[in-house]
């Protein structure tokens, strides 16, 4: 009869020999683990805090026609900026043949900025202009006309063009405006009557207007957006996510503004009683009467801008 344990020894040895090696590959084995993190360039423009920030209207091939009042103020932030004509917009860009051109100077602070010329053979955006306040202008005064006709109301747009440029050498984002062609007959009244009763109980407005006739202030707000130089090429490398990538390769600058527009409505004052024929209109050469004389008291701090009024 044939002994079974000698099969047992030869397994045992290869058993303690497999673990021998085992802790031996233990002892000289290890994992090392590495994290780190990888980023590109980052575009970062902002608006220059020096600098001229200028309107201008000008023709489609960038001849300069007018210089058009504007003030710029600091948003929010380093990245948004407010807008405002204190003389209104120009008569010669209601007709919709122009552009007002606003130039914004800005600052790189990471990446180049990717400079793109205006292109007006493409469909403009749409921005929409919201009524704000309507102002009853006459030679000596300004009122703040709180119940106007409804077609003083209605909301208004203008189609923009946007571009990077360099002007005078300072690198610039600018903004075309163009008003909308749009047809006011049948809209807005030819003419207004207003009682003397009902003109002296209107407010007295903070600001003047080098016209005569009625003044619509509208605001408006659009973004400005700046790709990256290098983003010309087309090859975006996705390392992160198409939307991690486009915010690398983009940014976002925020504009706000305010501007008023000149409606050359005659305005008819009545007196107590008394209903004017067509015509007898307020304007530079205003007839002397007792209304007009205690008007002229109470708003001596127009006087200034009867000789720059034009007529109604």
């Amino acid at each position: 009869m044939r002994r079974q344990g000698g099969k047992l020894l030869p397994c045992a040895v290869l058993a303690l020999c497999l673990a021998a090696l085992g802790t031996g590959y233990a002892y000289w084995d290890g994992t090392l683990r590495v994290a780190g993190k990888l980023a590109t360039g980052r575009l970062d423009c902002v608006f220059a805090s020096e600098g001229t920030y200028r309107a201008v209207l000008v023709r489609d091939g960038g001849e300069v026609l007018a210089e058009v009042p504007m003030e710029a103020s600091a948003g929010e932030n380093e990245k948004s900026i407010a807008l405002v004509f204190p003389e209104g917009m120009p008569e010669d860009f209601l007709g919709g043949e122009n552009y007002l051109r606003i130039s914004c100077p800005i600052t790189e602070k990471g990446m180049k900025a990717k400079e793109k010329p205006v292109d007006f053979t493409v469909p403009g955006e749409e921005i929409p202009l919201t009524p704000e306040q309507v102002y009853l202008a006459l030679p000596n005064a300004v009122y703040d006309w709180d119940e106007p006709d409804a077609g003083f109301l209605e909301p208004k747009r203008l189609i923009a063009f946007r571009s990077v440029e360099r002007l005078d050498d300072v690198l610039c984002f600018c903004l075309y405006l163009r008003a909308e062609n749009e047809n006011p007959e049948g809209v807005m009244p030819d003419f207004i009557r207003m009682d003397e009763e009902s003109l002296m109980a209107l407010p007295l407005a903070e600001r003047l207007f080098p016209s005569s006739g009625v003044w619509v202030d509208y605001s408006f707000a659009t973004e400005l957006r700046i790709d990256q130089q290098t983003a010309g090429s087309g090859k975006r490398i996705h390392l992160f996510g198409a939307l991690t990538t486009y915010a690398y390769w983009t940014d976002c600058l925020h504009m706000k503004g305010n501007a008023a527009f000149h409606f050359p409505v005659a305005v008819q004052l009545l007196e107590a009683g008394e209903y004017p024929a067509d015509g007898a209109v307020i304007d530079d050469r205003g007839f002397a009467t007792e209304s007009n004389a205690r008007k002229n008291g109470k708003t001596e701090q127009y006087q200034n801008t009867a000789g720059r009024t034009g007529e109604l």
